[in-house]
């Protein structure tokens, strides 16, 4: 499956050299200023708030705030307040890809987590009572739910068109974006998202070190020495170790089970679903 990944970005990327080099230089190529990311967090925040508040609806009231962090183990948080508000946190330890903050935006706020905890805050803990929602513990199914959601919600809300969306709105900002380089690199290297779990395994189940982690994200995954540096960061922080198999194994689960259907994604935000679910449906 990786090798195969590898085979297909061979012919998407653009340049020479080895396939490593030229992802890297394909990635660099698309890093935002931090003064591009100020302004397009929240052009697109506002422009995927208006899709999922008339794809999926949300409640009155509803508000996310975003801050530029540093230091943390994560690339985007979800600081769920309550009261339908979030704070969303955006770690600027590496810059920040235009070929990743669409999805970053739609994981963390519209129509991911923030839209999630508004939805089922409203219909499950207000009407209902089920107060065992206002709870989020780490590490529990729960979350698996919630991360596989989160990282099936740009597709969700904008399918196809996420490339032509995405250029639209960040082009003007003077952002490099090439929506046709972009979607065919973005489906060519998809498997590769699962050499996070390898790694988790070979330090955590096979004795492995933080440099055979290292090494074996940057084989497979293609990840520069400070990238895979900071993807294992997240993989031996104390509380966060394990969690990578949340995404490695939530996100196929959910997105089979929504099918490309809009009707199943907002089932997912509302309901009280477990991983069994997924299965049945």
């Amino acid at each position: 499956m990786l090798a195969e990944a590898h085979r297909r970005l061979d012919q998407v990327l653009p340049g020479d050299g080895s396939l490593a080099d030229r992802y890297e230089a394909w990635r660099t190529s698309h890093l935002m200023t931090p003064a591009q990311l100020r302004e397009a967090v929240p052009t697109l925040a506002e422009a995927f708030r208006e899709r999922t508040a008339e794809r999926f609806g949300l409640p009155e009231g509803e508000e996310v705030t975003f801050e530029l962090v540093s230091d943390e183990p994560w690339s985007g948080f979800n600081y769920y307040e309550g009261d339908l508000r979030s704070r969303v946190a955006i770690n600027t330890d590496l810059p920040v890809s235009s070929a990743a903050i669409g999805h970053l935006i739609a994981h963390e706020a519209y129509p991911g987590h923030h839209t999630e905890h508004c939805r089922k805050e409203v219909g499950l803990v207000r009407r209902r009572r089920q107060l065992e929602e206002s709870i989020f513990l780490v590490g529990t199914p729960q979350c698996l739910m919630a991360e596989g959601l989160a990282d099936t919600a740009l597709e969700a809300l904008l399918g196809a068109e996420a490339p032509t969306v995405l250029a639209e709105l960040l082009q003007p900002l003077g952002v490099t974006y090439d929506p046709e380089v972009t979607a065919a690199v973005a489906d060519a290297g998809e498997a590769l998202g699962a050499v996070r779990g390898n790694a988790a395994l070979i330090l955590h189940d096979r004795g492995g070190t933080v440099d055979d982690a290292v090494d074996e994200l940057g084989r497979w995954a293609l990840l520069g020495r400070e990238r895979a540096e900071k993807s294992v960061a997240f993989l031996t922080h104390p509380t966060w170790r394990a969690y990578i198999f949340c995404y490695v194994e939530g996100h196929p689960r959910c997105r089979r089970f929504v099918a490309g259907d809009p009707d199943r994604f907002e089932r997912l935000l509302t309901e009280q679903l477990v991983p069994e679910d997924l299965l049945a449906a």
